[in-house]
């Protein structure tokens, strides 16, 4: 069983600029786990665990999106956390982007028929950073407040990643990868 997922990966020059926006959070937390440059991506949907010989069916939903959705940039808004308990999760986040989530609402509502429910809010982001532990109070709101420098990303295909550890590491690998070819879609 691996736990799989829709995403938007980055490339090589894309995922430096986030690794630089990641290291200067460092100066705001006195400990955390930060994410690998080879596993940044933007998660458009969790599926869950399963076995990926099962995926043929989510493929063909894929197909059909992305069919439907021309290549999009995607804007880096700026760095902000998630509490969990007494620790936080670090991101970046991403501007407010129209169609981004029409291609994750057609993918959420394909993926509905098909038994994949996911409820949650649609929070598009890249996680930098686990398990952090801030300095103090002041720090949390000074990340917040700090811009962030990261050229926008041409979106043209979106993935479908597996999950899993070899030789006890974390790693993610694209499934397949799909083009956007459509007829939604806007450059700006």
């Amino acid at each position: 069983m691996s736990r799989i997922f829709i995403s938007i990966n980055f490339n090589e020059t894309h995922r430096q600029w986030i690794k630089k926006t990641a290291e200067q959070s460092r100066t705001f937390v006195d400990r955390g786990k930060y994410v690998s440059p080879d596993l940044y991506h933007l998660t458009v949907q969790f599926l869950g665990e399963m076995e990926p010989e099962s995926a043929d069916d989510i493929g063909n939903v894929i197909n059909q999106c992305v069919d439907r959705f021309l290549p999009f940039e995607l804007e880096f808004d700026r760095m902000g956390y998630f509490e969990r308990r007494n620790k936080a999760i670090l991101w970046i986040g991403i501007f407010e982007n129209q169609v981004l989530f029409e291609l994750r609402e057609e993918i959420n509502q394909r993926m509905k028929k098909l038994g994949f429910i996911d409820e949650k809010p649609f929070r598009p982001h890249i996680t930098i950073a686990r398990q952090v532990v801030f300095k103090d109070e002041h720090s949390k709101e000074n990340l917040i407040k700090r811009g962030i420098d990261i050229p926008p990303f041409r979106v043209d295909q979106i993935d479908l990643m597996e999950s899993l550890r070899l030789d006890s590491q974390l790693t993610y690998r694209s499934m397949k990868a799909y083009k956007l070819a459509g007829k939604k879609g806007s450059y700006s």
